[in-house]
């Protein structure tokens, strides 16, 4: 009998959708403004004004239409819809001022009855997920649902549940617009975590760009703030991987010790921070923050986290900088020489000044010491 092959794309077969995408793509490239996303082909025209951007729409849709007149693509006339102000694309809504919520989803999540089962649960969680880019804490407002979906978890809808259902429905429905990426503007990116979540908001010119969040596994809620402020800027610039990477990105945080940890050597950090900061070496990072500390001086140095402490003034050098994180600390001041280091962090110490050389350092940690003169 021998072989055959198609001689046209048939209808059904498992490979036809990426097929015809790689065929169409051949064949429209090098088109200015043309986006093509299976099948629907998007023309898009740019400029200062109205007119300006209609202009290059009409000259970017003649030459797609000579470009598909010359290899023989045959269109739907029916299907064209040229100037049109806002478009619903690929699940969203595409308009002049930016990236809107598609109104047709949006009605979906609002008319959608109560969950009966975690089936149901799931299915509204899918919906709201998929719209998340368009709140910021999203995560946050589907924590009392998603506890519904574990596996160990016990069946009862509560009033609780009623209120997170209904409000998530409220916030969907007032998503703000989302600015189009710029590549030329300035990227920030804001990040915060809370004790079950991590948040993110990619901004260009105080506007946002794209809204992140995602919850806390059972160990990450055991991290101190530090961590999982660290590992909210870790998860922003690893999900905006493709605004982020290959230039300098402002990340602003209000967690104003984040700053220094992100500055210091990165073998002075703890082993878990050190983890993190090592993720953070594939991006350019520049650190900001938005929390002012009205009891600093603008020339002292941000400490992680200090205790109460309570040294005389003679063991106290003008030039010694500030400790990282300290506790309370006692010494004597005939045991402390003028230019000795001060430690990372101490315990109380009550060794005496005859059993310290002025030129000993101080160890990277300590506990208590008790020896005596003599020895």
């Amino acid at each position: 009998m021998g072989r055959y092959r198609w001689l046209l794309m048939p209808m059904g077969i498992s490979p036809a959708p990426e097929i015809f995408q790689r065929k169409l793509n051949q064949a429209m490239e090098g088109l200015p403004g043309v986006k093509i996303v299976a099948g629907d082909i998007l023309i898009v025209g740019e400029g200062d004004n109205d007119e300006a951007a209609t202009l290059d729409h009409d000259k970017n849709l003649k030459m797609l239409l000579d470009r598909c007149r010359k290899l023989n693509i045959k269109l739907n006339p029916e299907k064209l819809q040229p100037r049109l102000k806002e478009v619903p694309y690929i699940g969203h809504l595409l308009t002049s001022e930016g990236l809107k919520v598609d109104p047709g989803k949006v009605t979906a999540i609002k008319q959608m009855p109560r969950p009966t089962d975690v089936q149901g649960v799931q299915r509204f969680l899918g919906m709201v997920n998929y719209l998340a880019k368009f709140c910021s804490h999203a995560t946050e407002l589907c924590e009392p649902l998603r506890q519904l979906t574990h596996k160990d978890s016990r069946w009862e809808w509560s009033e609780r549940h009623e209120q997170a259902f209904n409000k998530i429905r409220d916030t969907i429905a007032q998503t703000p617009v989302l600015k189009y990426y710029n590549p030329t503007e300035q990227v920030v990116l804001q990040c915060d975590a809370s004790e079950s979540g991590l948040g993110a908001a990619l901004m260009q010119g105080g506007q946002p760009i794209a809204y992140a969040s995602r919850a806390l596994t059972e160990t990450e809620k055991g991290y101190a703030q530090i961590e999982k402020e660290l590992l909210a800027v870790v998860f922003g610039m690893e999900r905006f991987h493709q605004f982020t990477y290959g230039r300098t990105v402002d990340v602003q945080s209000d967690h104003k010790p984040l700053e220094s940890v992100m500055t210091k050597p990165l073998l002075r950090a703890p082993k878990r921070l050190q983890r993190m900061l090592m993720r953070l070496q594939n991006y350019e990072v520049s650190s900001s923050g938005k929390a002012c500390g009205a009891d600093r001086h603008p020339e002292q140095s941000v400490p992680h986290r200090t205790r109460q402490q309570r040294p005389c003034g003679a063991d106290r050098h003008p030039e010694q900088g500030v400790p990282h994180r300290t506790t309370q600390q006692r010494p004597c001041g005939a045991d402390r020489h003028p230019e000795q280091g001060v430690p990372h962090r101490t315990r109380q110490q009550r060794t005496c000044g005859a059993d310290r050389h002025p030129e000993q350092g101080i160890p990277y940690r300590t506990r208590q010491q008790r020896p005596c003169g003599a020895d």
